[in-house]
């Protein structure tokens, strides 16, 4: 496992001032020496300048950092890794600069 998550609830009942107290009880510390997972790095931009093939250069370790639980967005990560891949080569990157005609990922 590499993360964990916990959620508690705590219900109001008749007294929602001592439920709330109740919850401020709740103390949560890391035990042993837990490692934080690396966070990829991703290009900042604005609209009005957006990145290059570099703001693919992550997608690999983002998308395989924890399952997206959004429904359908599968075949846009299948081509967010396809795009990572191709820019792996040098010759493709410098196509994209060059102003040569991107290929189609379908």
């Amino acid at each position: 496992m590499k993360y964990s998550r916990v959620l508690a609830r705590i219900e109001l009942g008749s007294d929602p001032d001592a439920a709330i107290a109740l919850q401020h009880q709740f103390k949560f510390r890391a035990t042993g020496t837990p490692k934080l997972p690396e966070i990829p790095k991703t290009p900042i931009f604005e609209l009005e300048s957006l990145p290059g093939v570099e703001a693919f250069d992550a997608a690999g370790i983002a998308l395989d950092s924890e399952v997206d639980l959004s429904v359908g967005l599968e075949p846009l990560g299948d081509k967010a890794r396809a795009i990572a891949n191709a820019i792996k080569d040098p010759a493709e990157r410098g196509a994209r600069r060059s102003g040569d005609p991107q290929p189609r990922l379908r």
